[in-house]
This record gives structure tokens, C-alpha cells and sequence, in this order.
């Protein structure tokens, strides 16, 4: 007796395309509310991702931050890696007692980022950055100019304004076009942590893979969706042309 093969396909709304990353590890996610009015954690984050396909050696790194016209800069010196599509979480100053803690962070330290504009800076370095306009420096690997008043920038425009309740977060999941304007939108704070594997492209299992004819068989298919942004609408069809049956036959889950 013949077993027929069954082939499943699925379609991820938030599934990942686009140009090349520009950067290896960038500025994923940062938040400036923590602890205000409304906040829904108590403490700023900014949050790493890594595009490279190794782990990255960030014991001589730090995030540093000046306010937006402001030629002060404040750091925090990172430790660890981060690893090859993996996340970092670093936990900034609070505002106040609002909100809930932060997953639990691979760096922590002082930096008070503005929740609406500032400046903020990945630097390959622990000395600190001087002047008002220090992002085209060597040791400069991404950064962010966010708010209507920032001095400094990626690309042709500045990022959004965030709020207490929203952060600047990527588009896609550490797509950097230089461009902060692009790059960043403002919506609800969703920090990831060394613990998170990032999934940039959805995938699915079924089980059994193949089906002796008639006889009744139920498939099992398993997906994972899209990490971050997270996915919406997902649906799962099978093609069972090979078989005498529908290439989009409709599959009911939970």
C-alpha cells in the first residue's frame, strides 16, 4: 500500500522581509517613562539585538544617553555577550513606584532617559561621548536622536516621540536602514532579555507527514510564530493535491 506525503504551508502576518541589516548589534527598544504617570514599568530599558550569526563580546561596550540638546553624556558598562539573534536588556533609573519590574536584566545602571526626547548611543567603548552631535564618531555603533528637540540623529529625520505608556521600538525585529525616523515607531513597551531567542521568520511542524489513502487521519500541525513583532492572524493550510484534494484546504486549531 502506498503512503502519500502531505505538504502544509502557513501564513505568518508579521513574517520577515526587507533589505540587509546595517549594523551587527543595534539599539533594539528603548523606553524613557519608567516609573511615571501611566507607566507600565517602573523602570527605562534599552534593549539590544544582535543580527550577527555569532555571539558578541560586550564586557567593553556601554549605552550612554545625554539629554537632547545636552553635551553631558551618562553611561552604563555592559558585561557578557550577547548572543547570535539574541536579545540584551539593559535596566536604566526609574521615575517613580508605577508599573511592574522589567524581566530580569543583563546590565543595570543610573542612566534617567527623558521619556518624550533624548539622545542615546551603542558605544564599542566605556569613554564617555563629548559634545552635542557625537554620532558619526568611531566608536558610535547605533544610536537614536528621539523627540521633536534632539540634537543628533541617524539619517534624515529624528525617531518619533515616545511617551510614559509607549517606547521607540523597531519596526522589524533589528532592521536598521541608519534611518531613525524609519526605524522607529512609538507603541507599548515589550522588553526581551539574554533568556529570549529571537524568531525573525515563523516555522511549523506537522505530524504524521504522511497518510495512507482512505483512511481517516488528523494532522497536527505546530507553529511558531514571529516573536516580535507578534504575529496576528495566523493560519494554516494544507495542500492535499496529492491526493485528489484541495491545495488550500483550511485547518481548524486553537
Amino acid at each position: 500500500m502506498h503512503r502519500y506525503l502531505i505538504a502544509a504551508t502557513f501564513i505568518l502576518t508579521s513574517f520577515f522581509t526587507g533589505p540587509a541589516f546595517a549594523a551587527e548589534v543595534v539599539i533594539n527598544q528603548l523606553y524613557g517613562g519608567g516609573g511615571n504617570t501611566g507607566a507600565p514599568y517602573r523602570n527605562d530599558f534599552i534593549e539590544l539585538y544582535n543580527n550577527g550569526s555569532s555571539a558578541k563580546d560586550l564586557s567593553v561596550w556601554s549605552v550612554q544617553y545625554a539629554s537632547a540638546t545636552g553635551s553631558s553624556w551618562s553611561k552604563i558598562d555592559l558585561a557578557g555577550s550577547i548572543a547570535a539573534h539574541g536579545f540584551y536588556l539593559v535596566k536604566a533609573a526609574s521615575g517613580g513606584a508605577v508599573g511592574v519590574d522589567v524581566p530580569t536584566a543583563d546590565a543595570t545602571g543610573g542612566i534617567n532617559m527623558s521619556a518624550t526626547t533624548g539622545k542615546l548611543a551603542l558605544v564599542n567603548s566605556t569613554a564617555l561621548l563629548t559634545g552635542t552631535t557625537p554620532f558619526s564618531g568611531s566608536t558610535v555603533e547605533d544610536a537614536v536622536g528621539y523627540g521633536t528637540t534632539a540634537s543628533n540623529w541617524e539619517g534624515s529625520g529624528r525617531a518619533p516621540s515616545p511617551s510614559n505608556t509607549t517606547a521607540l521600538v523597531r519596526q522589524i525585529v533589528g532592521l536598521d536602514h541608519n534611518e531613525n525616523q524609519v526605524d522607529f515607531i512609538a507603541r507599548k513597551p515589550f522588553p526581551h532579555n539574554s533568556v529570549v531567542t529571537g524568531v525573525l521568520s515563523g516555522s511549523a511542524t506537522t505530524v504524521p507527514t504522511s497518510a495512507y489513502p482512505a483512511t481517516n487521519v488528523t494532522f497536527t500541525v505546530t507553529v511558531e510564530p514571529v516573536l516580535e513583532p507578534p504575529s496576528t492572524g495566523i493560519s494554516v493550510t494544507a495542500n492535499l493535491s496529492s491526493i485528489g484534494g484541495s491545495t488550500a484546504q483550511s485547518m481548524v486549531g486553537s
